[in-house]
């Protein structure tokens, strides 16, 4: 039994902003590429080792597009 209180190797993901709230709601929502970036390297100091992420239109609500989701994984993956 004890060993279920004995340390384990964890995996944590982070999920900065989802499909749906925006600056509105929070001031500090990553939702550019090069926002969502520089959370994915604050997320990866603090000890994240996963990050999963929405794309937005310019105008914040969420986007389907492959192409964006390329570009804003590319940022991340300069950054971190």
């Amino acid at each position: 039994m004890t060993d279920l209180l004995s340390p384990r190797e964890v995996a944590i993901a982070v999920a900065p902003n989802g499909g749906r709230r925006t600056k509105v709601d929070h001031s500090a929502v990553p939702l550019t590429a090069a926002e969502l970036a520089r959370t994915a390297a604050e997320c990866l100091y603090a000890g994240a080792s996963m990050i999963h992420i929405h794309v937005r239109k310019p105008d914040g609500s969420h986007l389907l597009d492959v192409e964006a989701y390329r570009q804003a994984i590319a940022a991340i993956r300069a950054e971190v």
